[in-house]
């Protein structure tokens, strides 16, 4: 994943980010296991949970639009989209340790 983010290669981060708790949290909250397979199916890429459960994120280009349909699903849901951005350090470089 970190020579992946080095590259900055979002399809190899995709496959190779995970959570430990995402079984867990899954297994106790049906809900959100039901939401977290029905986004992945739709966006087609992976989906994983932030944390101990309190979102769920995925990669996509900056001038991506949202899938199809995506916008009228989270509302249906009540589910809340958002859009995060990396942060640039002063100096301007993304580069990690």
């Amino acid at each position: 994943f970190l020579e992946a983010l080095r590259r900055a290669d979002r399809e190899t981060m995709a496959l190779t980010a995970f959570n430990r708790f995402e079984k867990t949290v899954f297994a106790a909250i049906p809900d959100l296991a039901r939401l977290h397979a029905e986004l992945q199916d739709r966006l087609g890429v992976p989906v994983r949970m932030s944390g101990s459960g309190a979102g769920l994120w995925w990669f996509m280009n900056e001038n991506e639009p949202l899938a199809p349909g995506l916008a009228e699903w989270a509302a249906e849901n009540g589910v809340a989209l958002h859009t995060a951005r990396p942060v640039k350090p002063a100096g301007g470089s993304t580069r990690t340790g």
